[in-house]
């Protein structure tokens, strides 16, 4: 088994989306951002610590690089939010180890088949004589995009992989506990942590799709796979020479200036649009989006190598400021009349929760729901619609 998957888990959504993208990125070069490399660094990190037993704040000044090499390079340093956040899913993690009893495993690799296999950040596994128990944990450290864990495919192929590893069928147990930790992203509900249990009539439904997957994404006698755009695309590396990419987009543009005898210099205002144009360009705008990214980043690389597009120039944004010193700096504040700069507030409910399960039965009667903002959806959404006139009557 190489290091690298021909279907890596971590490529899933695209892979069983888009069968194409496979055999259009193959041969192009990982050009990560300095953001999966500082992930990966983390990671590391995380995984040393689980392994040693130590707890973030011990990390402060490892340092390594953005390939997970520690100790080597100083292109990465762990800081004192660095450790913070790892601090979350190190107490996730060990939490569920006390609570089950089971086995730590941290970056096992595990195998569904020849084509799909990876490594998992950390996994629990309790197998008694009475119930064998599994959970598995990735760990996200961006704090861009919000990832979700029900019906992740990323974690979903995990499971599977686990069980397959480790010679079990589901059809022999309950299901599995998924679990992702992004302490630098929140939830609605303010937590960083979001799990959700899997039945193993759910996990086998799933690997029926991965088979499915599997076998329209290997090339048959040199045959191309279909090339399906999506929101998939926003991390492909083919994303800027995608030709059915960069079909979808000039078609919504096509779509919104089709019905303009004279053609604008600029894209019309939006309240001139008909419902069905907003339509046809939501349901592109991911795509789009992810093209006109490529442009970006694209522009960006050749620039940086000394190529600039005309009219641009490189330029150094403004960073956050940081304390040099945060003891001297709280003893300052202090000083000031900032009593506690650390800002400790009291824990949410999700947290209560998870410290003691009997909270389960009591914080309905402390809690509310506060609504979150409204947005679109696909019709295909699981969340109810808004009754727009229930909606309106409130407002009044």
């Amino acid at each position: 088994m190489s290091d690298h998957a021909l279907l890596a888990p971590s490529k899933s959504e695209q892979w069983m989306n888009c069968p194409g993208s496979i055999t259009l990125t193959k041969d192009l070069p990982n050009d990560t951002s300095v953001y999966a490399r500082e992930g990966t660094f983390a990671h590391s990190v995380a995984a040393k610590l689980l392994n040693e037993d130590k707890d973030a704040r011990e990390a402060i000044g490892w340092h390594g690089d953005g390939d997970g090499v520690l100790g080597t390079s100083r292109e990465f340093t762990v800081d004192t939010d660095m450790a913070k956040h790892l601090q979350v899913y190190l107490n996730e993690v060990r939490r569920v180890v006390l609570m089950t009893g089971g086995k730590l495993c941290v970056e096992q690799k595990v195998q569904l088949t020849p084509n799909v296999y990876g490594t998992l950040d950390a996994a629990v596994v309790f197998d008694g004589k009475l119930a064998f128990v599994l959970h598995i944990f990735d760990l996200k450290y961006g704090a861009g995009t919000l990832v979700p864990v029900v019906g992740n495919p990323q974690l979903l192929i995990y499971a599977l992989a686990a069980l397959a590893t480790a010679g079990y069928n589901t059809g022999l147990i309950e299901g599995v506990w998924l679990h992702i930790v992004q302490p630098r992203r929140l939830d609605s509900d303010g937590e960083a942590h979001r799990e959700v249990f899997v039945t193993s009539a759910e996990l086998e439904a799933f690997r029926r799709e991965v088979a499915r997957a599997e076998q329209l994404a290997i090339p048959v006698r040199g045959a191309m796979p279909d090339l399906l755009p999506g929101d998939w695309c926003k991390f492909c590396k083919a994303r800027g020479n995608c030709p059915a990419l960069r079909n979808r987009a000039l078609a919504t543009a096509q779509s919104v200036f089709s019905d303009m005898d004279v053609q604008p210099a600029a894209p019309p205002p939006p309240a001139t649009l008909s419902n069905e144009q907003l339509a046809n360009i939501l349901k592109a705008a991911g795509v789009v989006e992810s093209w006109i990214e490529a442009v970006r980043s694209e522009a960006l690389a050749r620039a940086t190598r000394g190529s600039v597009p005309p009219g641009y120039k490189l330029v150094q944004n403004l960073g956050n400021r940081k304390w040099i010193d945060e003891e001297k700096a709280i003893k300052v504040l202090r000083q000031y009349g900032i009593a506690d700069p650390l800002e400790h507030t009291i824990i949410s409910p999700a947290q209560a929760e998870k410290k003691n399960r009997a909270l389960k039965d009591i914080t309905p009667t402390l809690t509310m729901r506060v609504p979150g903002k409204t947005t679109l959806a696909p019709v295909g959404d699981a969340r109810p619609a808004l009754d727009l006139a229930a909606v309106f009557e409130r407002l009044q």
